[in-house]
């Protein structure tokens, strides 16, 4: 998946011109990220779960010279299946985003 800042305050802090303090975890607490993945048409015909893990497996990246400036990237491995009890409970790792084509 792909993962972006879903908005900035203009197109200079987008280029690194200046600072967009609201994309920046030290002075807010929520930051919106718009997150994407291409799937072929033959997997979104089936039945099909969107997972989160919980844990943060992303690390901030700052190159001002790069578009944008400022990017989270990194790599979370999952399981090839999962339980019912990596969902649920205090200890839970997983949380369902979207279940999809179920009949």
């Amino acid at each position: 998946m792909r993962l972006e800042f879903a908005r900035w305050e203009d197109y200079g802090a987008y280029l690194g011109n200046h600072v967009d303090f609201g994309n920046d975890f030290a002075k807010t607490s929520t930051i919106r990220f718009k997150l994407g993945a291409e799937v072929s048409l033959e997997t979104t015909n089936k039945a099909y779960a969107i997972v989160l893990k919980k844990y943060n497996g992303l690390s901030r990246k700052e190159n001002r010279y790069e578009n944008p400036a400022i990017s989270y990237s990194g790599n979370m491995m999952y399981p090839y299946t999962l339980s019912l009890d990596d969902f649920i409970g205090e200890h839970a790792q997983y949380v369902i985003i979207k279940l999809a084509n179920l009949k």
